[in-house]
């Protein structure tokens, strides 16, 4: 069987045990996508992506040993494969690929408004696919969270509404419910296996499709 990393299930993820970290880590993302558009008029999307997330695999290939985590590792490779390859699918190549190749037709700006939707796709799938419960001050938590971050991630730029970003904010919200959907398809495995290992072997798998 399995191992797991705490003898209790995982938290639900309208806890603030997840909703904070999240929320905190989508404040950080917004402002990375104004890096990548610089990139992508160098450099072609999918590339950058790869190289951001083969580099992360590298960074996990140090930490997990220094975490006693190879053995587990090993193990949710093995027994849980299949929901291995998903994460990494979902939540790095198809994200990261979609949301560079957005960038290309839409602004930064607008790449992080979108972006940060991600939390009220995790709402939504989560109440219809997980039975969360829905609560009015949970739904106001996570749509004030979003959009403190969408208004950080904008500093001071402009959401432009024109028909030529059409494209670009199509795919951003694209990729957004792609987040929605690796958070959503992690909380099962996270049961099973610590947040290291789980994340380890979906930026090594998610970074070795694109490349």
């Amino acid at each position: 069987m399995p191992q797991t990393n705490d003898s209790r299930s995982a938290p639900s993820l309208f806890s603030w045990r997840v909703l904070l970290p999240g929320l905190t880590t989508v404040l950080f993302w917004g402002g990375s996508f104004t890096v990548t558009k610089a990139l992508v008029a160098e450099w072609p999307p999918l590339t950058i992506a790869a190289a951001r997330w083969l580099l992360a695999a590298l960074i996990f290939a140090v930490l997990i040993p220094w975490q006693g985590q190879t053995s587990t590792l090993r193990q949710a490779l093995t027994e849980d494969f299949w929901a291995v390859l998903r994460l990494g699918a979902i939540g790095v190549a198809f994200l990261f690929g979609v949301q560079n190749v957005a960038l290309l037709y839409t602004t930064a700006a607008n790449a992080s408004v979108l972006g940060n939707l991600v939390p009220l796709f995790v709402l939504l799938l989560s109440v219809f696919f997980l039975g969360e419960p829905l609560t009015g001050r949970l739904v106001l938590a996570v749509v004030m969270g979003t959009v403190g971050a969408a208004l950080f991630s904008l500093g001071g730029a402009a959401f432009v509404t024109e028909p030529k970003h059409l494209l670009g904010d199509g795919l951003t919200l694209l990729a957004a419910l792609g987040g929605g959907v690796y958070v959503v398809q992690g909380k099962a495995i996270l049961e099973r296996y610590p947040p290291l290992t789980v994340t380890a072997l979906a930026a090594g798998v998610g970074g070795a499709l694109l490349a």
